[in-house]
């Protein structure tokens, strides 16, 4: 499987990290786990971030994007207020993102797709302490 999540800040957040070539099925598969009930990964999180720079290729069509967003939008309902910041610094990959941050904008997280993440960590300790939650995030 290409994907292996860490937890960080002690549970307040998770990171997802994609490597090698990701087929749909196991794209769908495992955010299917993630976003639906009995995941390795707590549903209530203040922050995840989904990293993809070390994809070297993803065979996703649009179809599956959205049914990962509708996923993402379901389980917003539960989990209202997660900060998501994903990272994806190939330009195919980044499109990709960023049609799920669009598919997926009825969700109530707060989503950013970014190139690096530095900019990713950046923005969500921004979005922590504009939302009065914690000014104390260390990514590890």
């Amino acid at each position: 499987m290409p994907f292996e999540t860490k937890e960080l800040d002690h549970g307040l957040g998770s990171l997802v990290i994609a490597t090698g070539e990701i087929s749909e099925e196991e794209y769908l598969s495992f955010y299917r786990a993630l976003l639906t009930s009995g995941t390795e990964v707590p549903q209530k999180q203040l922050y995840n971030i989904p990293d993809y720079t070390a994809v070297t290729k993803a065979e996703i069509s649009p179809k599956a994007i959205e049914r990962i967003a509708q996923l993402s939008i379901q389980s917003s309902t539960e989990n209202s207020f997660t900060i998501t910041a994903v990272i994806a610094n190939q330009d195919l990959i980044f499109g990709l993102a960023r049609m799920w941050e669009n598919m997926a904008s009825q969700a109530t997280w707060d989503i950013n797709v970014f190139r690096n993440r530095n900019d990713a960590e950046a923005w969500i300790l921004e979005r922590a302490k504009a939302n009065d939650i914690t000014d104390e995030l260390t990514f590890k």
